[in-house]
Parts: C-alpha cells; structure tokens; sequence
C-alpha cells in the first residue's frame, strides 16, 4: 500500500473529500495543513513583496519545515506521493527530506487558486513532477495541466426544500445581486434560503469610530455600513462545509458568485452541477466550458431581470451527455492530477 503525503488547505473541509477519496482507491494518507501566513510576500493583490522580504520568508518557512519534520521524521520514513494543494506554505525543504527517504517520491500539485495577477505559486513548479489548476488562464499562460474542481456523488438523494439557494459572506456585488433575486420572490410563496452571511459585530464606540474615520478618508466605500442595506437578507449565522453542501443538494437553483480576479469555477458551481442542479453564475467564462448549457446555467449579468429568471427557471434542463460531466467526478479528477498512481 502506497503512502501519500497531502498537503491542503483547510478551505470548506475540500481535504477531506481528497484524503476519502484516495483511502478509497487504496492509500494510506498522512495529512497536514497548508497554512497562509500574515507575513508572505507572494501575494501580488496586496503588493508588498521586496527581495528582502522573500528572503526573510523563505527563511522562516524553512524552519517552520524543519520543527516539523523532526517532529514527523518517523511516520514519514516512507512516504511515496507528496500530493500538494496550493501549496502556499511549501518549502522545497520538504521534498528534500522525502526524497532522501524514498528516492522515487512522486510530487504532484494541484492549485485552487489564481497564480497570474493573484499569488507567486510558479516559483514552485519546478519543484513537481506534474501541476495542474483550476483556471483556464493560468493554463494557458504557465503551460501547465487544466482540471476544474471536483463534484462527487451524492448518494442520499433529497426533495428540493428551496427553490433558490444563495450564502456567502459579504461582499457588494453579492449583496446586489442577491437583493435582486430576492425581490423576485416578493409575491411568491416558494421556500427560498438567500443569505449574507455577516459576523456578529459588536457595536461600540470604538467601532463607530473606525466606521466615521473611513467614511471621512473615503475608504471602504463598499462596506456594508456604508449604504442603507435590507436586514432580512443577513444573517450572522454561518453554514458549515457539510450543511453547505446539503443545501446545494436540495434545492432547485444555487446562486454562484465568483471572484472577479479568478477564471475558473468555485467549488459551489462544481457540486452544483455534479448534482444536476440548476445554476445562476457571474462567472461568463461558463459558456467556455464544454458543459454550458442555456437551460442549466444562467450568466447573471446587469441584463438580469424578471422575465429572464423566470424563463430559466421554468425551463426543464436538457440532457447533455454524461461524459462531459462525469470527467469532473473527484475520482476521474484524481486520476488527471495523480494519473498513473490511482
């Protein structure tokens, strides 16, 4: 039985679909976080990078390596496939220890995030034997494999509880369009489940401060409290990974709403489809992907209105061949990145 080393993020419990997954096709799996640190300068959104922060960052997560390396020197004796997501915490380090265990480790890396214009993963490819991302883009420009998010099946089928299902945390553009959809339902009984999630803030002076500091510098003008907003649409209860997903299950529609920055498809919008489910996207780069269909996904663009939704949603899906799906499924998603080692 061969071992495998994952390195994930701890993103929406993504790991533990992956680490299931290959238990299931027979391996033995050690886990451990891939972590984001305060202090990584490979970010380019937030521009701080400067040779002497990299170098100062590559010293740290070295040591950060190290501690932990002594820590799992033994369990990790004979380690076969380092399989990294991300991977924003590696250090070639890392592979360096494993390979002198087992000269013919295999490392793969997978990313579920944005290298152009995002985060510096290419300094790392060399250091793998295959990568592969979810972005088109990023496939294009880095030469590297291109594998969408994985969907997996969902066994205990439910009823549709919602005609419309839409969470996520806030942001602006999500607050409108969600506002919108929401307000198509004004006069209609159906059971919907729209939501931004916003944490519990604690109203203090202190923090009526902040808000009146950043209005008079004019910053954070698409903060929530910085325009009159709909109370009924928020919520400070968050989903966890798993009712997330049961929601997604059991509705009609899920409402997907991508980072402006990223090509690919979010997780939501995969397990949405896995599930046959119907899809509002604001991701147009959708109509790229050999499954885009009109009467199962919908661009929510600023033509959103009414008649449109209406349209859509009473429109029954066509079937389109399950090959074009099925290619997604976490198992076949397992295989492109791993290939011959599943």
């Amino acid at each position: 039985m061969k071992t495998v080393l994952l390195l994930a993020p701890a993103f929406l419990d993504l790991y533990k679909d992956v680490v299931a997954e290959l238990v299931k096709q027979g391996y033995k799996v050690e886990y451990i976080q891939d972590k984001s640190f305060k202090i990584d300068p490979y970010l380019i959104r937030i521009k701080q990078s400067s040779r002497f922060k990299e170098l100062f960052y590559n010293l740290f997560l070295c040591f950060y390596w190290l501690k932990i390396i002594f820590r799992k020197r033994e369990k990790w004796k004979n380690i076969d496939i380092l399989f990294t997501i991300n991977g924003m915490s590696f250090h070639p380090i890392l592979l360096f220890f494993l390979k002198r265990k087992n000269k013919n480790l295999k490392a793969y890396l997978y990313l579920w995030d944005r290298t152009y214009e995002n985060y510096r993963f290419e300094r790392h490819f060399k250091y793998f034997d295959r990568v592969a991302t979810f972005d088109r883009i990023d496939a294009e420009i880095y030469k590297i494999g291109f594998m969408p998010n994985y969907w997996i099946p969902y066994k205990d089928q439910k009823d549709e509880c919602y005609e419309v299902f839409a969470f996520g945390a806030y942001r602006k553009d999500r607050y409108e369009l969600f506002s919108k959809i929401k307000s198509f339902y004004t006069k209609n009984t159906c059971e919907n489940y729209i939501f931004i999630y916003v944490r519990q803030q604690k109203i203090d002076f202190v923090w009526k401060l902040k808000q009146l500091i950043k209005r008079i510098l004019r910053r954070n003008n698409d903060s929530l409290e910085s325009f009159v907003y709909d109370k009924t649409l928020l919520s400070h209860d968050s989903l966890s990974p798993k009712d997330f997903r049961e929601k997604v299950y059991c509705s009609k529609c899920i409402i997907d709403t991508n980072n402006n920055f990223q090509e690919g498809m979010t997780p939501r919008f995969m397990w949405a489809l896995g599930a046959g489910k119907k899809i509002i996207t604001t991701n147009a780069n959708v109509k790229k992907y050999p499954f885009y269909d009109e009467s199962r996904i919908m661009i929510a663009d600023d033509s959103l209105n009414i008649e449109k939704f209406q349209v859509f949603m009473n429109t029954p899906i066509r079937h389109i061949s399950d090959s074009l799906i099925s290619v997604y499924r976490i198992d076949n998603w397992l295989k492109f990145i791993i290939g011959d080692n599943i």
